[in-house]
């Protein structure tokens, strides 16, 4: 919901307590009218009050009101053509009183009952305006209830989209936490042929110089069977067998002796290779070791914002249902 409706919906809410209010001051003037409406019909050019269709009858003629003055009889002539005052009993046939005593009664009356429609008047409109001070409360604080669910909406998508952004660049996080623990594994490896490296150098190293032994023994014994050819007086096919049977030997331990540091030169060549690689391993891990460390803080920053996000938002939901619960327990109470 955007702030459009919003304010649209506000809106319609006030209109329709517009139009409540309406109707309810409608029936309060039908009812003010029907209060307020004389049952006795006063005069204002004579002071006889004629009750319509009261208790004291119709209007009374002129020659009754004659009559009750002292001034004239059914006959036309004056009281003292008469000799005496007329009867009212005789005139109306029932006890009837006087024309200002009439007159001040009917007053009186009409003053009660225009007090009794000033009392029923002022309670219906103390219950009207008790009625409207309670529509009215009840729409402050639907308005205001829904101004604050509306706000805690919007701040839960807000939250929701932090949280979103929160946990793409956790992602990215995790990817660069992959490609450095697969530089940390290639590490170990190389670290590992290293180590083979150096203990197959070692061996060889042990070999060569057993070998250079062997080499230098075969080369003490042919000096010794050189001398011992020239002290011999044997043979001369013997001396050249044995000669040649000690060159043999000797061009066997030399041809060791070359494979041997063959051997050794390219265990040599791979060490100083590999410790190259480690090297160069070793100079990426370190600037990517501080990257790491950098990116863990960061994780660990964001992980705690991650969890703070989460209780925000739990709290906001729990307050947006205790505020429709509090208005909905509220509008069944004026309800």
């Amino acid at each position: 919901m955007d702030d459009q409706d919003y304010y649209v919906d506000q809106q319609d809410d006030f209109y329709v307590f517009a139009d409540q209010i309406d109707g309810f001051l409608e029936q309060l003037c039908l009812h003010k009218d029907d209060k307020m409406r004389p049952q006795f019909a006063i005069q204002k050019d004579s002071a006889d009050v004629a009750p319509a269709g009261g208790r004291d009858g119709p209007h009374l003629p002129q020659q009754q009101q004659q009559l009750l003055e002292g001034t004239g009889h059914p006959g036309g002539s004056s009281r003292e053509d008469a000799g005496q005052v007329p009867s009212l009993h005789s005139l109306l046939g029932r006890s009837e009183l006087p024309a200002h005593s009439r007159n001040a009664a009917g007053k009186l009356h009409s003053k009660q009952h225009h007090s009794a429609a000033d009392a029923n008047l002022a309670a219906a409109l103390g219950g009207m305006l008790a009625l409207t001070g309670s529509l009215l409360s009840y729409t402050i604080a639907r308005v205001k209830g829904s101004r604050r669910e509306h706000h805690l909406k919007r701040g839960l998508a807000a939250k929701e989209q932090a949280l979103a952004a929160t946990e793409k660049e956790l992602g990215a996080t995790k990817k660069q936490l992959l490609v450095l623990k697969d530089a940390a594994d290639r590490r170990r490896c190389i670290e590992a042929e290293l180590a083979a490296s150096r203990a197959n150098l070692a061996a060889l190293t042990t070999e060569l110089e057993a070998a250079r032994a062997a080499s230098h023994k075969l080369k003490c014994d042919v000096s010794v069977f050189q001398d011992q050819l020239h002290s011999l007086s044997g043979s001369k096919q013997q001396v050249t067998e044995a000669m040649a049977a000690a060159e043999q030997r000797v061009m066997q331990a030399d041809q060791k002796r070359q494979e041997a540091e063959e051997r050794w030169q390219k265990a040599f060549s791979d060490l100083q290779a590999a410790q190259k690689e480690l090297e160069t391993v070793k100079g990426e891990l370190g600037l990517r070791g501080s990257q790491l460390e950098g990116l863990t803080r960061e994780l660990e920053f964001t992980r705690r914002q991650l969890v703070a996000a989460e209780k925000r938002v739990e709290h906001a939901d729990m307050e947006s249902r205790s505020a429709r619960t509090g208005y909905a327990a509220e509008y069944d109470s004026w309800a």
